[in-house]
């Protein structure tokens, strides 16, 4: 099991995916939308969990969780495209 990964507003501008505990940004991008599907993308690689930090607070996706059930603000769902997303929980 790999890092969990963090997508957080870079300071500098843009977003961030961070891996836990890590100083630097592995990917830094324009949208949070990039970031979150890059995440996505190591999350998945690394058999981790994703935090995607939106509005001061946390919204944890933990590995096996059906993504259709999370309710998210309407402005991060058309961020997240789940199109090809398939649960395979039990």
């Amino acid at each position: 099991m790999g890092k969990n990964q963090h997508v957080t507003p870079h300071k500098d501008g843009g977003w961030q995916v961070k891996g836990e505990n890590n100083t630097r940004a592995t990917i830094r991008t324009d949208t949070q939308a990039e970031a979150i599907q890059r995440a996505r993308e190591i999350a998945r690689n690394q058999e981790s969990e994703l935090f995607i930090h939106v509005y001061s607070t946390v919204k944890h996706v933990a590995k096996g969780l059906n993504l259709n059930n999370i309710i998210l603000p309407q402005e991060i769902n058309a961020m997240i495209n789940l199109d090809n997303y398939v649960y395979r929980g039990k």
